[in-house]
């Protein structure tokens, strides 16, 4: 039963994460940048100071695991999380009351000011979501917790492309999430009328307060650099470059689902292992998955960096191609970020928060001194929040790398730097290729013929160069063997 709840739990945030994907690029390929850059810059403007009302959640799971008193927790926390939301609403208006009335701020988008009102209305109607999605995976009921967030999800990306398809703009697709919202809004009720509430205690709150306080640093800055990215590019630019950039983050983004899979996995197994100092299997484990990183993913990456063009093309429409510029960036930060994952997990499997919030402090001052360098002295728009994006990543992954090895004592990354050499070259190749030889060729027939042939090519490459071997093919032959497969879901379930 309990492999069931992961199961559920699992299988509903790839089918949000699915859905909302092909959806987004339905409607990003019609309604062009400008409304994407509106869209994506409103919901920057509203959940960019969203700590505030949502930064208690892991601190009442944490509360319930320790077998407090459930009754006066839930109390506790409804009302910590609605004077939360009551000062985030307060703090979010006044700002664009100032913004609007003594500085006479103009927005980029002649509507963005009932957009950002709309979407903060969605955002607080969700915070009721994610209140019952928190309660209830604190006890581990991970329907109750998914199933209104995935019927909400599963809506909203229907309206929206119903929308899309019957005109509606900027204003018409904001209230896709708010009519979603409100529709699944009785199933809620419903869920948290099932759970008892007690009163307000000053224990628990003092305590919910102590066990948030370590996390809610990490929080913040995360949530900074993920939003106020776009608020920083509209200021220096225009709600058209925002949309550029969100529609080629939106494409290169796919492939950090992988990180996260990984990153899911490596926390609990690396705790287990450094916990019983089991550094072998550790080392191991991190040097498997660095081995099918080079081998099966670099190729990818470095065919989908040097077709971006075609492929924002193929799937955005013409309009979108200075976005590829964007995606080829993007995309070698993507490369640092999952090559990296493991290397992080040594840290929080190790239970270094302190020294991952001083890693992400570093992490804000380079995304500050980049901003300013890139947007306000060298004016490059959105391929200067690309540029952004991969300068804290490489450092994230520096000073990951740093504080890993000082763990295990030894250098994690060494052993791969012919892959890394490797991957530059063929990189600098295949890009001097695709801008002198195939410039003129058909865009279809780039992504159909030439993208994967480019991928064919890399891995005999690796093969004449004694890269991959046997081994590394009876990997991937396991990894997709239905037999095995079958009986791996089989003894989950």
């Amino acid at each position: 039963m309990l492999k069931q709840k992961f199961f559920f739990d699992f299988s509903s945030k790839i089918g949000i994460y699915l859905v909302t994907a092909i959806s987004g690029i339905i409607v990003t390929r019609i309604v062009g940048p400008e409304v994407v850059g509106a869209l994506s810059y409103a919901n920057a403007y509203v959940t960019s100071l969203s700590f505030i009302a949502s930064l208690f959640g892991g601190g009442y799971i944490k509360l319930i695991s320790e077998g407090q008193p459930e009754e006066d927790c839930n109390k506790t926390y409804l009302q910590v999380t609605l004077v939360s939301l009551i000062i985030y609403c307060f703090v979010i208006l006044s700002i664009l009351f100032v913004q609007k009335t003594i500085f006479d701020y103009k927005f980029g988008f002649p509507e963005m000011e009932t957009i950002i009102l709309i979407t903060l209305i969605s955002f607080v109607i969700g915070q009721i979501y994610n209140f019952n999605e928190i309660v209830f995976n604190a006890r581990m009921l991970m329907v109750k917790s998914n199933l209104p967030t995935l019927l909400k999800t599963i809506t909203f990306n229907f309206l929206r492309v119903i929308f899309v398809f019957m005109g509606f703009k900027a204003i018409g697709l904001s209230m896709a999430s708010l009519i979603a919202s409100i529709i699944f809004l009785p199933l809620i009720f419903k869920y948290i009328k099932q759970l008892n509430f007690g009163t307000w205690n000053n224990k628990l709150f003092k305590r919910l307060v102590k066990v948030t306080i370590p996390l809610s640093g990490l929080t913040i800055i995360e949530i900074l650099i993920n939003n106020i990215d776009k608020i920083i590019l509209e200021y220096y630019s225009s709600i058209t470059q925002v949309g550029y950039y969100s529609a080629a983050y939106s494409i290169g983004g796919m492939l950090l689902i992988f990180s996260k899979s990984s990153g899911t996995i490596f926390y609990p197994l690396f705790s287990e292992y450094i916990s019983k100092k089991n550094y072998k299997l550790l080392k191991e484990k991190i040097k498997t998955y660095q081995r099918f990183f080079f081998v099966f993913i670099q190729p990818l990456i470095i065919s989908l960096i040097v077709f971006s063009e075609s492929i924002i093309v193929i799937l955005l429409g013409y309009k979108y191609k200075y976005s590829g510029k964007l995606l080829s960036i993007l995309l070698i930060s993507v490369f640092f970020s999952i090559w990296g994952i493991p290397i992080g997990n040594i840290i929080t499997g190790a239970g270094e928060f302190k020294k991952v919030f001083i890693i992400h402090i570093y992490r804000f001052i380079s995304f500050i001194f980049s901003i300013i360098f890139f947007l306000h002295f060298l004016k490059l728009e959105a391929i200067g929040i690309a540029i952004t994006t991969l300068v804290q990543n490489i450092i994230l992954f520096i000073l990951f790398l740093i504080y890993a090895n000082k763990i295990i004592n030894e250098n994690l990354v060494i052993e791969f730097y012919k892959y890394f050499i490797v991957g530059i070259i063929l990189t600098s190749l295949y890009y001097f290729c695709g801008k002198i030889i195939f410039q003129s060729i058909n865009d279809f027939i780039k992504i159909f013929i030439i993208f994967p042939l480019s991928i064919f090519i890399s891995y005999l490459i690796y093969y004449l160069l004694k890269l991959i071997n046997k081994n590394d093919f009876l990997l991937i032959k396991n990894i997709f063997n239905l037999k095995q497969n079958k009986a791996y879901f089989k003894s989950e379930l």
